[in-house]
């Protein structure tokens, strides 16, 4: 028979039953069929299988080909199109007599299938990229040639010609532990796309770290090169001369236009403008909270400054073991040292001793006199030393208190030692270098010294333990004063109001001793700010 339709495939699209489809075009026997289910929404296909999933009836058999029906098994959704393709064996089976008539059907027959397997190389053919054999006929397979298509991408139409684009091709936005771009060794390492501006990379299917917009987040750490000062470890974008690095181990720098600056040393010793720990005599800062404290060395500058933008006060306060002793503080134009805590020993001057001890809150000055202190000190007969009174040990040992540990009563004991250290001991007199000895205040518009708080008397020699400086103690006063205002001696051992307050013009400050912050009794007021 002849072969006169040229198509070797027919499609259908499902109606819910099993409708036989025809096969428009001839064919021998059922392998000569195949049957493709395509889904119509995704493209996605599907080869079904013989007596399973279809029927074939008809064909040639093993004589002249013929056309058929395939009928489905089952339903066929309308979600579906099925497929029915020629698929004949390249082969020939067909064996021509030597002698005799020649045998026209056979030759016919041959020339049947020679035609059949042409036409379907010519589908296959006309699909060439390899188009999925369900795709449309009508697709230009035809690909730029090399110069259009050198350096580009093998992109695609809407209509899925093949076309070449400079622009970047799409990607999958991929999970975490399957990102979109991977490495093909390593499939769950790669970047995936976590939200709307937000890209991640996973290591191993976990998360490493995500960039969102301009904002870097790192799940691990960040481990970067030493580096050197010239070339810091890490660095400015643009600027490759400044920044970290480490100029050894357990130690931390910064540089600055390729010269080292800071440093936190491995004792956890911060040093400015110096690479090691040096001498007060050497220039740069030094702070080491448990060895030197803050030390500041400048070749010509001041070593440092302290500014107080509003109001008089504090400058700069100083603490022993979590208590305020003192602070140096500024009003006006004057800057003085103040605010002690607590009392402070001195000695009256000989001079101009009280005969009797004075009020509380009397006004004191110094003299130029060093206060002469008297100490009980022990006479060693033996070696014609004196021994110093706080050496206890030494001193009992000196005075024979070994010599009496045989005694049965401890309290006859501890007489005998005393009344040994009595016999043996010597007053003496000695300079005190720290201090000068104050008198009653006796001069008007004299600068203070501090406030006379009380006396203590030991072995009939006066020492006076309670001058203090102003900050906490009152003073007396003569005549009325206002809050605020600056106060002078009156040269009586009081004080007086000068008038003046703060913001006054400086002579007035210059004058004053404290000033009066309110009263504390009558004829007491509380002074806070020392001027001497």
């Amino acid at each position: 028979m002849t072969v006169s339709v040229t198509t070797a495939i027919t499609k259908v699209t499902g109606d819910g039953a099993k409708t036989p489809i025809p096969t428009v075009f001839v064919f021998s026997t059922e392998a000569d069929i195949e049957v493709i289910e395509r889904v119509i929404a995704t493209g996605v296909e599907t080869t079904k299988s013989l007596t399973t999933d279809y029927l074939v009836i008809g064909g040639g058999g093993t004589g002249v080909p013929d056309e058929g029906t395939v009928t489905p098994v089952n339903n066929v959704p309308t979600t579906v199109e099925w497929h029915v393709r020629r698929v004949v064996a390249e082969t020939q089976g067909t064996a021509l007599p030597v002698a005799g008539a020649l045998p026209s059907t056979a030759i016919e027959k041959m020339a049947d299938r020679v035609t059949m397997e042409v036409q379907q190389h010519s589908e296959e053919l006309g699909r060439t990229l390899s188009f999925p054999k369900t795709d449309s006929d009508t697709l230009d397979p035809t690909i730029p040639n090399s110069v259009e298509r050198s350096s580009k991408y093998l992109t695609f139409d809407s209509s899925g010609n093949p076309t070449a684009s400079a622009g970047a091709s799409n990607l999958e936005d991929g999970t975490e532990s399957a990102p979109a771009l991977f490495f093909k060794s390593e499939p769950g390492t790669g970047f995936y796309l976590v939200a709307a501006g937000n890209i991640g990379f996973s290591i191993n299917g976990t998360k490493a770290f995500q960039l969102n917009g301009g904002e870097l987040s790192i799940t691990g750490k960040i481990s970067a090169d030493g580096g050197s000062a010239g070339a810091p470890g890490s660095t400015i974008v643009g600027d490759t001369d400044t920044g970290r690095f480490s100029p050894g181990a357990d130690t931390l720098a910064w540089s600055t236009n390729g010269a080292e600056r800071t440093r936190i040393d491995s004792t956890g010793r911060f040093l400015q403008a110096k690479t090691a720990s040096a001498s007060i005599g050497t220039a740069g800062i030094e702070l080491g909270a448990s060895t030197e404290g803050l030390m500041v060395t400048t070749t010509a500058a001041r070593p440092g400054r302290f500014n107080r933008l509003t109001d008089d006060g504090d400058i700069l306060e100083f603490y022993q073991d979590g208590t305020e002793e003192g602070a140096i503080t500024v009003s006006g134009t004057t800057v003085s040292l103040t605010a002690f805590v607590g009392a402070h020993p001195s000695l009256w001057d000989p001079d101009f001793k009280p005969a009797i001890d004075p009020p509380v809150g009397t006004v004191v000055t110094t003299t130029e006199r060093m206060c002469e202190w008297l100490i009980d000190r022990v006479y060693d007969a033996d070696s014609g030393d004196f021994l110093r009174h706080a050496n206890r040990h030494e001193r009992r040992k000196k005075i024979g208190e070994e010599t009496i540990t045989d005694i049965p009563e401890k309290r006859e004991g501890r007489k005998l030692v005393e009344k040994a250290r009595r016999e043996r001991s010597v007053v003496e007199k000695y300079n005190n270098k720290r201090l000068l000895s104050i008198k009653v205040s006796d001069t008007k518009d004299e600068v203070c010294y501090g406030i006379y708080a009380g006396t203590n008397r030991d072995n009939g020699n006066q020492i006076v333990w309670g001058v203090g400086l102003c900050g906490e103690y009152g003073a007396r006063i003569t005549g009325p004063f206002t809050r605020g205002d600056w106060l002078s001696s009156y040269g009586d051992g009081t004080l007086y109001s000068t008038g003046a307050k703060r913001g006054d013009n400086d002579v007035a400050r210059a004058l004053t001793s404290n000033k009066g912050a309110g009263a504390v009794e009558e004829n007491m007021v509380l002074c806070i700010l020392h001027c001497g």
